[in-house]
This record gives C-alpha cells, sequence and structure tokens, in this order.
C-alpha cells in the first residue's frame, strides 16, 4: 500500500496538503504508511498513537509531528522516537488549548517549569531542532529560541550515585553482589527460574548489557571453539544507525557463563529450529517461532522493555535482601551494569578498559567507577586496618611423587605431561575443558612432584596479560587465584626439595 489515500485512519477526509505520498521504512526495518493515525512498529513496544494530538492541534501541527517523527524513525533510533512522541503528547494536552498550530513561548516556559519537567528538556530540544531543520515548525521562533538558550547544569547522570554507593541507583556492594549471585543461582537449581530468565539474568550481571543490546542478540554473535567462548556484542544508542550496524570487538566470558549458554542454545534453540540457526535471536519472541524462517533484521526478536521486565520480574519476586542494610534489594539492568563496571575498576581496570566493555565512545562517564572503588577500598582499610590483607596460600590440595600415586584419573597439560590426578575421578572442570588450571584450586587435586607446574604458570601468566591487553579484565581476574596456587605449589615443592 502507498501513501497516496487522501483519507486517515478515522476516514475523515484531509486536505491533500497534508499527505505523504510514499510508505515510510525505519531504520529496523518497519513499513509503515505515515497518512495513518496508528503507526504500528514491530520493533517498538506498543503502537504510535496520533489522536490524542488530533484532540487538541489543528491538521497542520499533527502532519508537522508526522514529518518530525518519520525523519526520526527513518534515520535514527525508533525508540527514540517513540519517547518524543510520549514527550510531545504529553507537553500538548498540559497546554489546554483546544487549537494548537505552535506551541508558543509563554506555553513553553509555563511546562518547562511546572512539574519538574524541565527534565525532559533534552527530548524537547530535540524535537524544535529536528521540526525546525526540515521546515515543519512544531514551536513558534521566540519558543524554539528560547529552548535551545536554556542551559542546565551537568547533572553528572548516574555519577554521583555511582560514587556515593547510593542503594536505589549506584553499583551493588560486593557483599550484595555476591547475596543476588547466590539467589539467583538457587532460584534456578530449585526450578523457581526457568533456563532462559536464568541466562537473561546471567548475560546482564555477567557481560553489563544494555537491555537494547541483549535483546538484539543473535546465536551468530556467540564464538563457541576448543580454546573458549567469545561473543560480540551489538551497539546500543547509535544515533543514525539501525540496531546490529556496529558492535562491540569480540569478547571472551567466562566458562561459568559459556556453561548456560551451550546448554541453552542446545536444549531450547537447536531443538526448535535445527542446525541452521545463524539468524536466531538469542531471545525472539515466543509467538514469532513458527512464522517465519529469522534473517538479518531483529525481526522477531523479543523487545528491550521485555527483556528488562524480564530481569524484574524474575529478580523482584526473591526479595533478595541486602547483607549490609537489612532491607529488600533495588535490582535492575542497570544497576547491574553499574556493578559490572565496578567490578572491573576493582580488578585494576582503567577507565579507557571499562569504556571499551561497556560500548562507551568515550572514557569520561567511566572515572566515577575508578572513584567508587577507591572509596570503597579506603573504607575497607579504615575499619579493619592491618587486617586488610590478602589471602595468599590458595593451593589447597596435596602434593605427591607421581610414582607413588594410586589415583586412576590423572589429568595432563596442552602437551600431555602429566601435572597430577584428581582423588573424585573427574568433574565438570574436566568436561567443559578448563582442567588442569582449574584443578589447581581444588582440595581434590593432587599434584605431582615433578609435574611441569612451572610451564603451566607461564602459560597462566600470559593467557591473563593477553586478556588485560585486550580490554577483558573481568575474564583475566579469573586467571588470579589459579595463578597463585601454582605459585604456592612450587614454593612448597622447591621447599620440599630444600628440605635435609
Amino acid at each position: 500500500m502507498n501513501g497516496t489515500n487522501n483519507q486517515n485512519t478515522n476516514n475523515l477526509l484531509i486536505n491533500n496538503e497534508y499527505v505523504f505520498r510514499t510508505n515510510a521504512i525505519s531504520t529496523t526495518g518497519d513499513e509503515f504508511d505515515p497518512n495513518c493515525d496508528e503507526w504500528k512498529l514491530d520493533t517498538v513496544m506498543g503502537v504510535v498513537r496520533f489522536e490524542p494530538l488530533r484532540e487538541v492541534a489543528t491538521e497542520q501541527f499533527v502532519f508537522n509531528t508526522k514529518k518530525t517523527l518519520r525523519m526520526v524513525f527513518e534515520t535514527g533510533n525508533s525508540n527514540t522516537a517513540r519517547t518524543l512522541m510520549d514527550r510531545l503528547t504529553h507537553f500538548v494536552i498540559a497546554i489546554q488549548n483546544p487549537e494548537i498550530n505552535l506551541i508558543l513561548e509563554q506555553e513553553t516556559t509555563a511546562y518547562l517549569m511546572r512539574n519538574n519537567n524541565l527534565r525532559y528538556l533534552h527530548h524537547i530540544k530535540m524535537l524544535a531542532n529536528k521540526s525546525h531543520a526540515i521546515k515543519a515548525p512544531l514551536f513558534s521562533v521566540e519558543a524554539h529560541s528560547l529552548i535551545n538558550n536554556i542551559k542546565l547544569a551537568d547533572s553528572d547522570k548516574d555519577g554521583s550515585a555511582i560514587r556515593a554507593w547510593n542503594p536505589i541507583k549506584g553499583s551493588l556492594r560486593p557483599a550484595e553482589d555476591q547475596a543476588v549471585s547466590d539467589a539467583i543461582n538457587n532460584a534456578f537449581n530449585d526450578g523457581e527460574i526457568n533456563l532462559r530468565n536464568y541466562l537473561a539474568i546471567r548475560m546482564f550481571r555477567g557481560l553489563g548489557l544494555r537491555p537494547q543490546s541483549l535483546a538484539y542478540m543473535k546465536v551468530c554473535d556467540i564464538r563457541d571453539t576448543v580454546q573458549g567462548m567469545t561473543i560480540r556484542v551489538p551497539k546500543a544508542k547509535q544515533r543514525g544507525q539501525g540496531p546490529r550496524t556496529d558492535f562491540m570487538p569480540w569478547k571472551p566470558v567466562t566458562e561459568g557463563l559459556a556453561r548456560i549458554i551451550r546448554l541453552y542454545i542446545n536444549s531450547e534453540i537447536k531443538t526448535q529450529f535445527g542446525i541452521d540457526i545463524e539468524n536466531v535471536p538469542l531471545f525472539g519472541l515466543r509467538s514469532y517461532k513458527s512464522q517465519r524462517e529469522y534473517d538479518t533484521s531483529i525481526q522477531g526478536h523479543i523487545l528491550p522493555n521485555t527483556i528488562s521486565k524480564l530481569y524484574r520480574n524474575n529478580v523482584e519476586k526473591l526479595k533478595i535482601i541486602s547483607p549490609i542494610t537489612g532491607e529488600q534489594l533495588v535490582l535492575n539492568p542497570r544497576r547491574e551494569r553499574h556493578t559490572f563496571a565496578t567490578q572491573l575498576a576493582m580488578n585494576g581496570a582503567t577507565a579507557n578498559e571499562i569504556a571499551i566493555n561497556l560500548g562507551h565512545a568515550f572514557n569520561r562517564s567511566c572515572e566515577a567507577y575508578i572513584d567508587a572503588t577507591i572509596d570503597h577500598f579506603q573504607s575497607l582499610e579504615r575499619h579493619v586496618g592491618k587486617h586488610f590483607i590478602p589471602i595468599a596460600d590458595r593451593f589447597l590440595g596435596k602434593v605427591v611423587k607421581s610414582a607413588n600415586d594410586t589415583t586412576e584419573f590423572e589429568l595432563y597439560n596442552d602437551d600431555f605431561e602429566g601435572v597430577g590426578s584428581c582423588s573424585s575421578g573427574g568433574c565438570e572442570a574436566v568436561e567443559s575443558g578448563v582442567a588442569p588450571q582449574a584443578c589447581y584450586v581444588c582440595r581434590k587435586f593432587n599434584a605431582w612432584f615433578d609435574g611441569p607446574h612451572e610451564e603451566l604458570l607461564q602459560m597462566t601468566v600470559h593467557e591473563q596479560q593477553k586478556l588485560l591487553d585486550e580490554g577483558h579484565a573481568v575474564v583475566a581476574e579469573t586467571k588470579t587465584n589459579i595463578i597463585i596456587a601454582i605459585t604456592d605449589l612450587i614454593e612448597a615443592i622447591r621447599q620440599k626439595k630444600d628440605a635435609p
């Protein structure tokens, strides 16, 4: 259907001057008729409705609004366009003028000064400037000038909340983060959270993703090799670009998260779609599965708002209590993102490394995480003084001579050289491919006195440095305990050799 019809959805005759001649196509691939008063887009939550505007504005104002929003949908972010429509509708209804043709200066002043509406200034300014640029003005010349001359103090966005460890908007404290981790894992093990929801929650927590990035991921964004699993994340907030046009660099994930991703893909995606699953959404719409084959677009993907609600609905029912305040924790994907970034800072990441992991174009906003980390450690030091020292002795197994080891389950390095044995006969570490490195921090590991531990230590240190150089501080930190444990073992063997 093209846009040459001179009737709107209410079958009211309209002037041909206010008719769009062609359909519109958003950057997300949705095609719609801009002449309709309801724009239905699969990738935007709900419907964009113009009927409320018709009740208080002229045909010219409604048409200019459609021209402005059409331009945003076709060149920018669809979610931003939807937000702009919500803001404008709220604005014109508040004016209470039945024949709005242009929003005037005095009406703009009254609106912005009322009910903390200044927080909407950014969106109001976007509407004013974009409509002015395409010669479809929504504001008078005086109102347009006023909007652009208002300068607000730098709000620092979430920076203040992050630095202060705000219990609602800031990062979770380490003890709180552990409490959340325990509660979520227990709920999954007890069957209270299904695998799909558990994976979504773990990816929010383990990768610090924005809802839009997670919602737009496909199976092809995951590579699983013998060296480990890596993922790429679609960037969010890319102005003027559609979804899945720009990605963060490929980065590794921890083996724990990798096991969950494998289980989910094998049990829920492959069983539904078979082998050809490259374009299948990691999290798709349940109702979309049988309608068509998936392509490179985001058709059939879960909506960002929906995956945010998925997180909140599953976590809120657990009623997780903060071990610090005794109050129920306020949890959402945004706090998880802040917590992820703060953990990066605690692991020694720079502001630039944090920015890369978060997909930020600039590192200035990431300095707050480093400030919060400094405050955290200084606070610990003030409270525990000389007792604030790291635990060094992390090798928990036994040292035995290979010739005297009667355990049948032997462990080998990549060169098939024996390093020890497992007294329990093997575990998930062996099955998932993280042995023998992970074995060095296990009580059931029998390390051989004459094993090639120094070579394994050098390899592990090299792997950690490579991860750090690539900006993957969180994954790199998982190697630290292993490095310390192998070092402790080597020292214990040296002392035994030197003993009379």
